[in-house]
């Protein structure tokens, strides 16, 4: 507003700068050389208990991520290319500000389809009832490492964009396609989500999204569940993994049909 161009708001807000001809200015829909600047605006949902005079007056929503960030440097840059593109020579063209809400929010449909996965495993899973009781690989050699990496693919693709269940996931992928009984299943698939945690934690800390404070700790009470955890497992044996794994599953189920149905 401050430059002269009204924003379009609706969930988001689209500003257009434009220079160098007025009658593209009374046109929006020119067909003219267009760059785009994109910021989010996301805020997270937890109360802002800083002390910055640019706290949130909003209980129950915090500025406490990199996207205030990047809502600012594209701020900055529109008011920066304001003043450019209305000095004398500027090129004929457009420069579009997108302010993105939401951006990390889930597709309606995925969070809906997910307990419905879930459910298909466990019918499987409870169907079949030698369902991975015994340890008989289906492959070997470099057949069962391509199987084994398009597994891998496909989950850690999941596993980045989406995320919840894929631990169940890929137990039940080990034990179906390969042929694994759950006890060396659930050991391939701790190493498997351990490498796509730590990709997915690089590009994260990259873009400053991790919450040290409360990780580390976190991570420290994970770590002393996964060993009591292993433990039972290696003493109880694979039938044991399978009466857990099937608990987790139903728990999956109630918590992902919970947050996609009923949750307001």
């Amino acid at each position: 507003e401050a430059a002269g161009q009204p924003p379009e708001a609706g969930s988001g807000v689209v500003c257009d700068l434009v220079a160098g001809d007025t009658a593209l200015q009374e046109d929006p829909a020119a067909n003219v050389p267009t760059i785009a600047l994109r910021a989010d605006l996301d805020a997270l949902a937890m109360d802002d208990e800083s002390t910055t005079p640019y706290r949130s007056t909003v209980p129950g929503v915090a500025h406490a991520c990199g996207h205030d960030a990047h809502t600012t440097i594209v701020l900055g840059a529109g008011l920066l290319l304001t003043r450019l593109l209305a000095a004398p020579g500027a090129p004929a063209g457009r420069v579009r500000l997108i302010f993105e809400p939401a951006e990390e929010a889930l597709p309606d449909y995925l969070r809906k389809a997910l307990p419905f996965m879930l459910v298909l495993v466990l019918g499987y899973t409870l169907a079949k009832k030698e369902l991975g009781r015994h340890h008989t690989p289906r492959f070997a050699g470099q057949h069962e490492i391509a199987v084994a990496c398009a597994i891998a693919v496909v989950i850690g693709f999941y596993d980045g964009f989406f995320g919840p269940g894929t631990g169940s996931f890929l137990v039940f992928l080990l034990v179906r396609l390969l042929g694994y009984d759950f006890l060396n299943a659930s050991a391939g698939a701790k190493l498997l989500n351990t490498a796509s945690n730590a990709a997915a934690l690089l590009l994260f800390t990259a873009k400053g999204h991790v919450w040290w404070h409360l990780v580390v700790v976190m991570a420290v009470a994970n770590l002393a569940g996964s060993l009591a955890g292993t433990h039972l497992a290696l003493k109880h044996g694979t039938g044991f993994v399978r009466k857990v794994f099937i608990v987790v599953v139903v728990a999956l189920i109630c918590k992902t049909g919970y947050d996609a149905f009923l949750r307001g």
